[in-house]
């Protein structure tokens, strides 16, 4: 009796501990989205009001409207969303190959050329800002679609690289042996191992998409009209109003921001797991 008592005693209190972590690392990821929503919907005198109204006593949908009277956040929004695409083609098309021949072709050098990309990605990107900037302000791209997406490519290729290698190199030759014996080319083969590594392209695409949709730093030097201000910076700049910083407006901007990134992590959530054990399987 006393062993079952010590039993179920242990059995609860792991609960308790994991169902506590779980809770803490919702209130750490949830408490910001929300405290952005609750701002963004509170009557101006009442966001700075102390005592901190947790739950607005007050509900005005108007700094949704004045973000986009105030800035051109529509024009901003769009200017991400031109980046993060061209960004992923890049990324997914050339990161693709250059995987596709590390992870087929052996050569002198190729391990190294491989743990060199990697390093690239694990250094951090404040130390690239400089010569990037000098590389694109010398090929006349400052303040260009073309611009950021070129420095973007920088963070997100070396991460598709080191993901679709790792699926290519779990996928089983025979297909694409198969296919040259019919008499495709080494780019019919690729197409064919594509099609089998989809997961792989799946994944890198999620993460490719957050890293260059939430990029700052590079668009921030990059960037210097509205022709191509990605909204990060454009949020970023409200911050340096005269007078009185607009929380309101910067709060209901950040809402609609962050929301993509929640409509996707929803409707990728059920699949996610499944796609990349999938893929390391094969």
């Amino acid at each position: 009796m006393q062993t079952n008592s010590r039993f179920r005693a242990k059995k609860i209190l792991g609960k308790i501990l994991i169902y506590g972590t779980i809770s803490l690392a919702l209130i750490v990821v949830l408490l910001p989205l929300y405290w952005s929503l609750s701002t963004s919907i509170k009557p101006e005198k009442t966001i700075l009001h102390i005592p901190i109204e947790f739950f607005p006593s007050g509900f005005t949908l108007s700094h949704y409207s004045n973000i986009f009277n105030i800035i051109p956040f529509s024009n901003y929004l769009v200017n991400s969303a031109i980046i993060t695409g061209g960004t992923l083609f890049i990324s997914l098309v050339f990161g693709s190959i250059a995987a596709y021949g590390l992870s087929r072709y052996k050569f002198p050098g190729s391990g190294g050329l491989l743990g060199l990309i990697i390093g690239a990605r694990m250094i951090p990107p404040i130390a690239f800002v400089i010569p990037l900037y000098l590389m694109i302000s010398s090929f006349g791209l400052l303040d260009t679609h073309l611009g950021v997406i070129l420095t973007h490519c920088s963070i997100v290729l070396p991460f598709t690289i080191w993901i679709m290698k790792g699926f290519f190199d779990e996928l089983p030759r025979d297909f694409e042996e198969a296919a040259l014996v019919d008499g495709c080319s080494r780019l019919g083969a690729l197409r064919v191992a594509l099609r089998l590594a989809l997961p792989g392209l799946f994944v890198a695409g999620i993460f490719g998409f957050i890293e260059s949709w939430n990029e700052f730093m590079f668009a921030l030097t990059i960037t210097r009209s509205p022709a191509s201000t990605t909204a990060t910076v454009g949020l970023v700049g409200l911050l340096q109003t005269p007078y009185q910083i607009p929380w309101g407006e910067i709060m209901a901007g950040v809402f609609l921001f962050t929301l993509p990134i929640f409509v996707l992590g929803y409707f990728v959530e059920k699949h996610m797991a499944r796609v990349y054990v999938v893929g390391t399987v094969k």
